[in-house]
């Protein structure tokens, strides 16, 4: 048989990667989302975790510097990923502003959470540009193996799902992907209209977690837990319902209900007890949340130095002016503010400096580990010395044995929580519980 001639089959060569759909960016040169897929593939029947990286504040880059700026941007963004990469792992740049890591051994909840805040916080770090420095953030979406229909698609899906939830609740926001929002999606009236009814009928459980002096033991106040009681599927928590909540633009009162039961419950407290509530930062970008929270105050009678309103690290890095006005406005109120989760974002000193917070809020992850990893009790050393020179105070989540209560006290922790000390209760419970500690410290068993 007569063979093509050279040049002849160079051309044909050429033709066919023309027509073949790239599998790589061309900016970073990374796999895209089509390359990504393929890779999926091979996963599929395993247990894979994928993370989806979305940039938050890049028009701003484009505005300054231009697409060569954002390109440039994008290239050092993929060399930060890249270098904090375990063996195995795959990035992708899978679209405009998202970038993705594949996993081929998914991590536990907690776990998964950290590592996604913690490339979430690399990307957070100021950018040197050809013409300057620019300032980015991002949201993180993610999504492990099983319960997707073991396909690369499924999985797909789902880590966009997740990612835009987590880019609705706010810059520096993860949300982990759950069949609630996979439910949400297929049927989205019915989970709303659930969601309304029960908005409606007041048919939420509020917990409060008892928190206590670190050294003396002596009860300071409680934070406020909301659970949904779903007729069909019992208690859910607000991982899975709050952006429900965002999504449907129910937060708002959602959040105003919660706040007055809890502002109520806490009016009936002894002393100087204070009750802990979360904010989302949905509600923070609400103008009208500042005179909401004062007439709450006032139709519960509780005083304002009593409640204290927590938010997330993500929250604080939104440079909006709403932010800021409504952070100096609850302030002017009387309401204390804290950190939670303190740690596992960004961590940054420059919102601290703005703010006046009365405490951060240490993570559980580093209080499971302080008793046995250097690395973890290094971490809360470092915030509690930060709390004390900042005139702040410490509360350290999550304490469940006494060798982790010991290595607290012997930092200088301010305050502790977890069910060492206490699991979350009830309403009706808790005059049981001042009954039992009659104003004194609490005693282990």
């Amino acid at each position: 048989m007569r063979l093509w001639p050279r040049r002849f089959r160079l051309m044909l060569a050429q033709a066919a990667r023309r027509l073949r759909p790239p599998r790589h960016d061309e900016v970073t040169c990374l796999l895209n989302r089509r390359g990504m897929r393929d890779k999926l593939k091979s996963f599929a029947r395993g247990s894979p975790m994928l993370l989806c990286l979305g940039l938050e504040w890049l028009k701003p880059v484009d505005d300054l510097f231009g697409r060569d700026g954002v390109n440039e941007l994008l290239v050092e963004a993929a060399a930060r990923l890249g270098a904090r990469l375990q063996d195995g792992d795959i990035l992708a740049r899978a679209g405009g502003d998202e970038f993705m890591i594949l996993r081929a051994e998914s991590l536990g909840r907690d776990a998964a959470i950290a590592y996604a805040r913690a490339m979430i916080n690399c990307l957070s770090q100021p950018f040197t540009l050809k013409g300057g420095k620019a300032q980015i953030s991002a949201c993180a979406g993610l999504a492990r193996g099983y319960g997707h229909g073991e396909t690369a698609e499924g999985l797909l899906d789902a880590v966009h799902i997740a990612l835009g939830q987590a880019r609705a609740a706010g810059a520096g926001q993860v949300r982990l992907f759950t069949e609630v929002m996979n439910e949400r999606l297929s049927r989205p009236p019915q989970w709303e209209e659930e969601f309304q009814a029960a908005l409606r009928d007041r048919d939420f459980l509020l917990l409060f977690q008892p928190i206590f002096a670190c050294q003396s033991l002596t009860l300071c106040g409680f934070e406020a837990l909301a659970r949904w009681r779903h007729p069909g599927r019992g208690m859910i928590g607000p991982e899975e319902f709050i952006p429900i909540a965002e999504a449907g633009d129910m937060i708002g009162a959602f959040g105003t209900y919660m706040l007055e039961a809890a502002c109520r419950a806490a009016s009936a407290w002894p002393g100087a007890l204070r009750v802990a509530v979360n904010l989302s930062p949905v509600q923070l970008r609400d103008p009208a949340l500042p005179e909401r929270v004062r007439e709450i105050l006032d139709k519960t009678g509780l005083a304002s130095g009593r409640l204290e309103l927590e938010l997330t690290e993500g929250t604080m890095l939104e440079p909006t002016r709403q932010t800021q006005a409504s952070l100096a406005a609850l302030k002017a109120i009387g309401v204390s503010l804290a950190i939670d989760d303190f740690g596992i974002g960004y961590s940054s000193l420059s919102y601290l400096h703005r703010f006046s917070f009365q405490r951060l809020k240490i993570d559980k992850s580093f209080v499971e580990d302080a008793a046995w990893c250097g690395d973890a009790g290094i971490v809360i050393r470092a915030i509690i010395g930060l709390c004390a020179a900042l005139g702040m105070e410490s509360l350290a989540e999550g304490v469940e044995t006494r060798e982790q209560l010991e290595f607290l006290r012997e930092a200088g922790c301010n305050e502790v929580q977890g069910y060492l000390l206490g699991h979350p209760l009830a309403e009706e419970e808790i005059p049981a519980l001042l009954a039992r500690l009659g104003g004194g410290p609490l005693i282990l068993p």
